[in-house]
């Protein structure tokens, strides 16, 4: 039986200066940013992306980002990703970078500090520059998850057209579809679909009334159950119709939640 999902996004925010210390006191970092969060054992990440805000007048500029993630204890630093946008546009002033695969073990500890810290390293046409000359707000991550209400079926089990009746998440890249250069957020999005078998009632007794209702009416006809979609979420958009006009509307029924049987 397919467990009821919850949808929502997490806007997961930092500390308000742009600064982080390491645990034992002697140490601070610039151009650093804390993130606190821990995901439950019934929650599940669909997207993540980092939300970044530019200056107006960065238009037709190049921008590099180093990130690197910071050890909360004895600051080591490792690289977190590069990220590159050459010739900014009035279009990508807030800028969506999908981190979904470098995050995507966060907030699974058990025990100890839950706090992630990201440093950034800038870059305008080649020049290092100081983040709040590219930057008119801190970093944001973004983050939209399910929450599956039981217990009686992992979200992330194997699923294929031979599993029972699954939710397959399947995940749409607007960047991949050239639609990133109107479609502003988000960068993506999981639609899902419905996938796998769909045995008949195995109940005796149903089975006794259906065969007895085919028997006494020739034109009755029992179909066979298919997995199909059953509850839905829309999918809020921001886009741009020009450079001056930004417009957000909802899409219903974009996004598939959770499957079941339906004959």
């Amino acid at each position: 039986m397919t467990s009821f999902i919850n949808f929502t996004t997490l806007h997961i925010f930092f500390n308000l200066a742009s600064q982080c210390i390491i645990e034992d006191g002697n140490e601070k970092i610039d151009n650093c940013f804390r993130y606190n969060f821990r995901l439950r054992n019934n929650e599940h990440l669909l997207s993540a992306d980092l939300t970044l805000k530019t200056i107006p007048e960065l238009y037709g500029r190049n921008l590099t980002f180093v990130i690197y993630e910071v050890r909360p204890y004895f600051g080591e630093m490792t690289l977190f990703d590069i990220l590159h946008i050459t010739e900014l546009n009035r279009q990508a002033a807030r800028i969506h970078f999908e981190i979904l695969d470098k995050i995507r073990n966060w907030g699974r500890k058990t025990s100890g500090s839950n706090i992630k810290m990201l440093k950034f390293e800038i870059k305008l046409d080649g020049t290092e520059v100081k983040l709040h000359e590219v930057l008119n707000t801190f970093p944001v991550i973004n983050l939209a998850y399910i929450v599956q209400s039981t217990y009686s079926e992992p979200l992330l089990q194997t699923c294929d057209d031979t599993s029972p009746c699954c939710l397959k998440q399947f995940y749409v890249n607007f960047t991949e579809l050239g639609w990133n250069d109107w479609i502003l957020s988000p960068p993506g999005y999981n639609a899902n679909y419905c996938t796998g078998q769909c045995p008949y009632n195995e109940n005796s007794e149903v089975q006794r009334i259906l065969h007895s209702a085919k028997t006494n009416d020739t034109a009755f006809f029992i179909s066979q159950p298919e997995c199909a979609p059953r509850h839905f979420v829309p999918l809020k958009i921001v886009y741009a119709v020009s450079h001056r006009d930004i417009r957000v509307t909802t899409f219903n029924g974009m996004s598939v939640l959770s499957c079941s049987c339906v004959a």
